[in-house]
């Protein structure tokens, strides 16, 4: 039964009400002309209309029109069928993502939600009820996936990125969340081939540079993790590449390459880079306060004074703490 309930609710969704009845009342009709031809499914109806008919005429003019209604719902159906089901195979997948109004609303209130940390549950239960309607709009198989990513829920988001990525897979910015995901799981190897996949495809600018920088740090963790400088030399070539952007990735790049250096090349030039984004970051910050460039500041700060330690330069070490301090 359920599967005829599933069957049933699928030919709904493709070409709408109407056409489920339709197609249910052809099959209603097929059965009962089968009856007819042994003369017992009309029976009850003859009986109403024996004063006024012989009983061949009767059967032989209702045969005729259960006829005609079951050819007149055969086209019916194929009718709908082709003026519902063909639009959703050619349109745009763009357009196919249109909502009505009322779960339109329920979209952009479970985007607003899926941020806010003590909201995160009520989004996942915004995004479910509008893909139980509309399964096949990708824009919330991705908000759903996004939700259970801010819940640490990676498996279930990894699973609604690749449902949207399957519903619509020229849309590259589903493929990049779902490498981000991968390599939350710890599978930087696997991430890697998505984002490298991804460039192949010739995102725009802005995604390229989130492409980049995240597929830096694949190279990073995978190099760090198995003790393969080559991807370490990968992860320098990628922030290298996104250094030279000037969006939001770039200063996360620039002090990501100087850690990255100071990991490959061993010596006491490896704190050169670090010390480079110090002195950019203070420059900058000395014209302007900026929240991420003082945390990225803090950082590279740190991360100095600990490359410093490991080469036991206590000189330089003393020098720059004391620099720390007075700044």
């Amino acid at each position: 039964m359920a599967v005829v309930t599933e069957f049933l609710g699928s030919i709904q969704f493709v070409t709408g009400f109407i056409s489920l009845f339709t197609f249910v009342a052809v099959i209603g009709l097929a059965l009962y002309y089968r009856s007819v031809k042994d003369r017992r499914g009309l029976e009850y109806v003859y009986e109403l209309f024996k004063s006024k008919t012989d009983k061949d005429t009767f059967y032989r003019l209702a045969a005729l029109l259960i006829n005609r209604v079951f050819w007149f719902s055969l086209l019916f159906l194929v009718f709908t069928f082709v003026a519902y089901a063909i639009p959703i195979v050619f349109v745009p997948s763009s357009d196919r993502n249109a909502l009505p109004a009322e779960y339109q609303e329920r979209y952009v209130r479970a985007l607003v939600l899926t941020p806010e940390k003590g909201n995160v549950g009520r989004a996942v239960e915004e995004f479910k009820v509008i893909l139980r309607s509309f399964p096949k709009h990708a824009p919330s198989h991705a908000g759903l996936g996004k939700a259970y990513f801010n819940l640490r829920k990676y498996q279930e988001s990894l699973e609604e990125y690749k449902a949207a990525v399957n519903l619509d897979p020229n849309n590259l910015s589903y493929k990049v969340s779902g490498a981000l995901v991968t390599a939350a799981t710890g599978n930087d190897k696997g991430a890697i081939e998505i984002y490298e996949n991804i460039l192949h495809e010739r995102p725009d600018p802005r995604l390229e540079e989130k492409v980049r920088y995240s597929l830096g740090n694949s190279y990073r963790r995978e190099g760090q993790r198995t003790g393969d400088e080559k991807l370490l030399s990968r992860a320098l070539d990628e922030y290298k590449i996104v250094k030279k952007h000037t969006g939001e990735f770039r200063l996360s790049a620039t002090f990501n390459y100087a850690c990255t250096y100071a990991l490959l090349v061993k010596g006491e030039q490896d704190i050169k880079p670090l010390e480079e984004v110090i002195a950019s970051l203070r420059e900058t910050l000395s014209e302007e306060r900026d929240f991420r460039k003082d945390i990225i500041l803090g950082r590279s700060q740190v991360e100095c004074s600990e490359n410093l330690l490991r080469l036991q330069d206590f000189s330089r070490y003393q020098l720059f703490m004391q620099e720390l301090r007075n700044s």
